[in-house]
């Protein structure tokens, strides 16, 4: 699902906007630039006056909730076939929103694990925010397997709901990407997500703000070959399976 940057807010991701200088002479960076690049990074989060933490760096508060990030610079470098010729007199932008606002979210997400009956079974060395999540689920599920499956869903979904109020008219938040696998003798299969808006089979699906949540019925086992484990993605995953006492 490609989103269009121009009208989607793709927060599973990290913000990095990169402020174009096209002057011949060195850009003075103001501090109107910083607020410009925040305001671009939440999609329309109210935001409080900056706070200046160094020569290159401001924090942000949002003047609705306990969130705070910071927007900072580091200089650009002219670099010619190999060559390091030093710094070029301008500078790129960069953000940790998306990061902080994962971060914002980790205890809530963790608590809906636990109670939905799902414990992690591997997650990713590199930052500690959850964006992709893949679920194992059994070939043969109970009712309270179900039940529990879709309990998870419609936090997932509650959770994204709560932040898209956050954000300006037109822009959808995506929170986290889902995968779900099935687990069927010793091995797993991922499913096909049928979207019938879209009509086509997908393997990933993208959990938005104001969407309908899934249910166990969203998904099937595909004909493609299991595989021995379901690997974490490299950073930002999070593999899920049902904890012992409801297997």
């Amino acid at each position: 699902m490609k989103r269009n940057l121009l009208s989607q807010l793709r927060i599973g991701m990290a913000c990095v906007f990169l402020l174009g200088l096209t002057s011949c002479a060195p850009h003075e960076i103001t501090v109107d630039d910083y607020i410009n690049v925040a305001k671009n990074a939440t999609g329309g989060e109210v935001l409080e006056a900056p706070v200046q933490v160094s020569t290159d760096c401001y924090t942000f508060k949002s003047s609705q909730r306990d969130l705070e990030f910071k927007v900072w610079t580091t200089p650009d470098e002219v670099v010619m076939n190999g060559t390091n010729y030093g710094y070029s007199g301008e500078v790129s932008f960069y953000d940790d929103y998306a990061d902080v606002l994962h971060l914002y979210y980790e205890e809530d997400i963790l608590k809906l694990f636990e109670e939905s009956g799902f414990e992690v079974l591997s997650r990713s060395e590199e930052y500690q925010y959850t964006e992709s999540i893949s679920v194992i689920i059994k070939a043969s599920m109970t009712d309270e397997d179900k039940e529990l499956f879709n309990q998870l869903m419609d936090g997932i979904q509650e959770i994204t709901n709560s932040e898209q109020k956050y954000h300006r008219e037109g822009l959808v938040v995506v929170l986290y990407s889902l995968q779900v696998w099935i687990e069927d003798n010793g091995s797993y299969y991922l499913t096909s997500y049928y979207n019938p808006g879209e009509k086509a089979a997908q393997t990933e699906v993208y959990v938005e703000g104001g969407n309908k949540a899934l249910t166990v019925n969203s998904f099937k086992k595909t004909d493609a070959a299991g595989v021995a484990e379901v690997a974490v993605a490299e950073q930002n995953g999070i593999v899920l399976q049902f904890s012992s006492k409801n297997s």
